[in-house]
């Protein structure tokens, strides 16, 4: 049995950030500098208050979160760290449990968080 491997952009990146490029990002033909790339990657990785999707591989959770807080901890003892955000907002979408019922849910308050130690 061959496994076709889906090597898209879609497939492959599920995270996605759009991104004004600026003026000074680019040079006189219009080329991006290899530089500005650098700066590219801050944008989309601190954008905690942007709305949330969560969905599963095999299509039994949709859900989508929109932030209200960031509660946002750091930490830095040179040899240990911790660079937390506990993000509360706002959860609607669907659920498939084991038996096939469908839970759907709107507005549910709740928190997400992302901690790096």
């Amino acid at each position: 049995m061959h496994t076709q491997i889906d090597n898209t952009p879609d497939a492959l990146f599920r995270h996605r950030v759009p991104i004004q490029i600026r003026f000074n990002d680019v040079d006189r033909y219009g080329h991006v500098n290899n530089n500005a790339y650098f700066s590219y990657y801050d944008l989309g990785k601190e954008d905690y208050l942007s709305p949330w999707k969560f969905y599963s591989d095999d299509d039994r959770l949709e859900m989508d979160f929109v932030p209200i807080l960031d509660r946002a901890a750091r930490t830095d003892f040179k040899v240990l760290g911790s660079d937390q955000h506990q993000v509360f907002g706002r959860f609607s979408g669907r659920a498939v449990l084991d038996d096939g019922t469908v839970l759907r849910f709107e507005n549910l308050t709740g928190f997400a968080e992302k901690v790096e130690n």
